[in-house]
Formats: C-alpha cells, sequence, structure tokens
C-alpha cells in the first residue's frame, strides 16, 4: 500500500471514530480503493458490474470526457436520468475534475426541470432521453435551445466512455490528496414536499465524513454487500449508498428504477448484508408475490425511513435482526443520528438513534414536553445556491442550522423523533402528530403508503385527512381504516376523511417520500 493510501486510510478513522473533518475528496477515495482491492466488485446495477478498477478507469474516461467539452474546475454540470453505470460514471468524472455535479429529479415534469436547469446555471445537462414511459427527446432539443445550456444523452451520445478500451484512454491527472476536499461537490436539490426545491451545496469532504460517520455506526466492512434502490439523484442514494461503498470498499448493490420482485432477486443473488430503502420500497417487497423471508436471510441489517410500523414489519417479516433507524436532512449532509444494531430493540424501534462526533445538537424552544426544534451545528451546508435569503432563514449567525423538526433528546442521548413542525397538527386545541397517524394506517394489512394533512374546519380549526395507497383499494376499506384508527387513536386524532387510492396514483416526490404538495392536489381535485 503506497504512504498515500495509508494516510486515506488514517484520514477515514478520524472521521469515523473522531467526526474529524478529512482533508479529502472523491478522487481519494477511487485511488485508495484501487490500491487496496482493485479487483473485488464495486458496483451490480441489475445486471451490470464492475470492480473497483473499472469503476476507477470508467470514472476516468468521463473525467476526460467532460474536460474534452470544456468543463473545468467551480463550473457545474447536470444529470438527469435513472440510476445507471454512465451516470455513476458522469458524476464520479465530475467530482474527481472539481465540478459541482448538480443531480436532477428524473420524475420532475419539463417545466419543473427548466426552471431548475435555469436556476442552477449549467454549463452542460447529462440527460437520458427515455427512461420508463417517459420520453424527453423533443423537450430536451428545445431545452437547449432556450436555455443556451449545451445538453448530451449520457449514453452512447458522449464521446469517450467507451467501456471496453476506458484503461487505454484515460489518464488520471496528478494531483494531491484533498484538492477538491471543500470544494462543493454537489448542489443537491432539496425534493419539495412542502416548498419549492432549493439547491443545497454540499462539500465533497462533508459527504465523505457523513458516510465515515454512518457506515462505522452500522459496522459495515469491505466484506459487506450494501443494497440500495434508492435513486442516485436522492442524497439517500448518493451519500448513503455512493459514497458509503467507496469509505468501505463494500459492493453497493442498486436498480435502474425500482421494482419489488427485482429487488427481492438481487438481494438473494448478492447474498445482500445491509439494505437501505424507504419505507414504500420495503412494503412493497414484503407485499410482493415473490416475497419469501427465507430469500432474504442475508440480510443483518436493514434500515427504512419509516416510522416504528415499518421497521417492524421489516424486523417480524423480513427475519431482519439488526434493524436501525435514523433521521436526517439534506441540508445537514443527510444522515444526522442512528442507532447502532447492538441496542436494545425497543431502543432502535422507538427513537431515532444517537448523534454522532464532531457534530453539534440543541433543542430549541424546549416545550414544558420537553420537546422543540432539532437544530444541528458544525455539520451544515454550505447554504442554498443562489439563494440568500433562504440561507439566512435556515442558518442562523451562529452557525446552528434550524431543521425545522420536531423532537427531544432522552437522557442516555437518543432522539425521538416528533415529526416536522408542518406536520404538526393543530386539532380543537389538540397537538396531532401526523407522523404518528400515518403510523397507524400503515399497520393495517394492504396498506402501502400513507400521508396525512391538515385541513380547515370552522370549529375545530383543522382537522386531518389521510390519503392511503392499498393494494386492493375496495370501496368498504375507507371504512375499516377509520374504525382501525379509532381502536388505536384518540378519537381527536382520528382522520376526519379517509381516501383509498390504487397502486400508481399516490403522489411521491422521487425520492419515494409522500409529497404532501400533491396529497393536497389529488384531495383538492377529488372536492
Amino acid at each position: 500500500m503506497s504512504a498515500g493510501s495509508s494516510e486515506v486510510g488514517r484520514l477515514l478513522t478520524a472521521a469515523a471514530t473522531e467526526g474529524e473533518l478529512p482533508r479529502l475528496d472523491y478522487g481519494d477515495l477511487l485511488d485508495w480503493n484501487v490500491a487496496v482491492r482493485p479487483d473485488a466488485t464495486a458496483v451490480v446495477l441489475d445486471d451490470r458490474s464492475v470492480t473497483f478498477r473499472e469503476l476507477h478507469r470508467m470514472t476516468l474516461a468521463a473525467s476526460s470526457v467532460l474536460r474534452g467539452r470544456g468543463i473545468a474546475p467551480g463550473d457545474r454540470i447536470g444529470l438527469l436520468g435513472a440510476n445507471t453505470m454512465e451516470w455513476l460514471a458522469l458524476s464520479l468524472g465530475g467530482l474527481v475534475n472539481g465540478v459541482s455535479v448538480v443531480p436532477f429529479n428524473a420524475r420532475y415534469s419539463p417545466a419543473e426541470i427548466t426552471a431548475l436547469v435555469a436556476r442552477a446555471e449549467l454549463k452542460l445537462l447529462l440527460a437520458q432521453p427515455r427512461f420508463g414511459r417517459k420520453d424527453l427527446s423533443a423537450y430536451l432539443g428545445e431545452l437547449s435551445e432556450s436555455q443556451s445550456v449545451a445538453v448530451a444523452t449520457i449514453v452512447d451520445s458522449v464521446p469517450g466512455l467507451d467501456h471496453a478500451n476506458v484503461g487505454e484512454t484515460a489518464a488520471a491527472a496528478a494531483k494531491s490528496i484533498g484538492a477538491h476536499a471543500h470544494e462543493v461537490g454537489t448542489i443537491m436539490y432539496t425534493s419539495g414536499s412542502t416548498s419549492a426545491p432549493k439547491g443545497c451545496m454540499l462539500a465533497q469532504s462533508g459527504m465523505i465524513r457523513n458516510a465515515a460517520l454512518h457506515t462505522q455506526r452500522l459496522g459495515i466492512t469491505s466484506s459487506d454487500v450494501w443494497f440500495s434502490p434508492m435513486p442516485l439523484y436522492h442524497a439517500g442514494g448518493f451519500v448513503w449508498g455512493v459514497t458509503s461503498m467507496l469509505v468501505t470498499g463494500a459492493t453497493l448493490v442498486s436498480q435502474q428504477t425500482f421494482d419489488a420482485a427485482r429487488a427481492i432477486d438481487l438481494v438473494e443473488a448478492t447474498q445482500a448484508t445491509y439494505h437501505h430503502g424507504v419505507d414504500t420500497m420495503f412494503i412493497s417487497e414484503m407485499e410482493s408475490p415473490a416475497f419469501d423471508h427465507a430469500r432474504m436471510r442475508s440480510l443483518r441489517i436493514a434500515n427504512s425511513t419509516g416510522g416504528r410500523p415499518v421497521l417492524e414489519r421489516i424486523h417480524r417479516e423480513m427475519g431482519v435482526p439488526g434493524i436501525v433507524s435514523k433521521w436526517g436532512i439534506t441540508e445537514g449532509y443527510g444522515n444526522l443520528t442512528l442507532s447502532s444494531p447492538d441496542d436494545e430493540l425497543e431502543t432502535r424501534l422507538e427513537t431515532v438513534g444517537r448523534g454522532y462526533p464532531g457534530i453539534e445538537y440543541r433543542i430549541d424552544p424546549v416545550t414544558t414536553s420537553g420537546t422543540g426544534e432539532i437544530l444541528i451545528r458544525s455539520s451544515v451546508m454550505d447554504g442554498y445556491f443562489r439563494d440568500a435569503d433562504s440561507t439566512a432563514a435556515t442558518v442562523d449567525p451562529d452557525g446552528w442550522l434550524h431543521t425545522g423538526d420536531l423532537g427531544w433528546f432522552d437522557s442516555d442521548g437518543f432522539l425521538h423523533y416528533v415529526g416536522r413542525s408542518k406536520q404538526m397538527l393543530k386539532v380543537g386545541g389538540e397537538n396531532v402528530s401526523a407522523l404518528e397517524v400515518e403510523g397507524v394506517l400503515l399497520t393495517y394489512p394492504g396498506v402501502t403508503a400513507a400521508s396525512v394533512i391538515g385541513v380547515s374546519h370552522p370549529r375545530l380549526g383543522e382537522v386531518p385527512i389521510a390519503v392511503v395507497e392499498a393494494t386492493t383499494p375496495e370501496r368498504e376499506l375507507a371504512d375499516r381504516l377509520m374504525q382501525h384508527c379509532h381502536d388505536r387513536l384518540a378519537r381527536f386524532k382520528v382522520p376526519a376523511e379517509i381516501v383509498v387510492v390504487a397502486p400508481g396514483e399516490f403522489p411521491l416526490t422521487g425520492s419515494g417520500k409522500a409529497d404532501a404538495a400533491g396529497v393536497r392536489r389529488l384531495l383538492e381535485a377529488r372536492s
């Protein structure tokens, strides 16, 4: 192992155990993995796989392609498409060049893409013209003319990214360790479930530290197989997935787009040891005809964005012993608290884990119940891109990031998450957590997604209304769900109305979370 590789290993250890911000960039991680484990499998994406040596060569080829297009350090490139090896290589190729990568939600409409392309001030947009049932070919041509931005397709039309001879065509540019560590590596636009998307500027070193911290807490090593079907344009896919693979040397397994039956096939075929995803993914897997807990027996750890009901199902039905809970936001580099597989089961179900070394936490203001807004410091984005007002409204002069999330820490340092401040309803003077009501709805068999919002009421101020997705949306299901809630919740928490929709009709953000604005529009359209 070279002296440079030894230094990378030392810095990663300090980041993982002490929370130190490492003077490392993505080029350092790729070089380190090639030096330590060149022929180990780095990524499995559906039917394709690459070793760390091959991923390194693809990245260097992509880096060369970008330089050939005049992309220089400090420029911004956009990526629009599903999870592919080319998407991954081009994003890493940008990072090793000191370029800011701006991933776009592949589910955005052309109007949303146009607005964000202009806002991000891109020099180049790399896009996948067709994915799923979407065909953006004509739109992309119009976009290039209207926005004065160069547009190229991710696959085939990007010259030089030829997997057969990248070893011969790519040459690494000599640089010192950490050359791009503190530069903005990505501008990640928030999913915009309650407001317009804002671009979070995340430095390379911060993303690397976040991955080092959570993989250390989980006990992930190079022998693990990390299954994450999350989209790469989301922090959960890139920071939690790709970066975790690079800081540990574990194998990352993913899909171009999520498919429950195929996900089960991949877990079984690769003998995945860790499964990450959002609650809708896990529920879809457990509701799939292809599901058999015996096919998931290799999993020792799993975590979902869902609360206790989903985690209990994963533990009980999938048979995963090490279910863990977490909390975080994109503005704080993704993950900010996490439980350990070694914590007591009840603690993992009831809390979202403990904080990390090197990150400061505060609850403010603290109410009589001990609950308040969660503030963090020392793991904060560089701000919202070209949005000083929103940055100032979110990060105070002392560096505290006001997350908009509510919770409280117990005496053992575990965070109890209550929900988004905007998800707290006031029903006749009583506080109602939308998250709690959603959790109860998700325990009903066949319910795969749930969202609860508040609507105005002349006497009570507001009342909860629920929209749920069910595998078999019978006419009587809403009545049965109402009784299910009455049996488990105080009367003032029970939704005034429950709307049941069929699979595919439930509004989701690109990261698989309930789209609150979309849910509200759906209800308005039905009224």
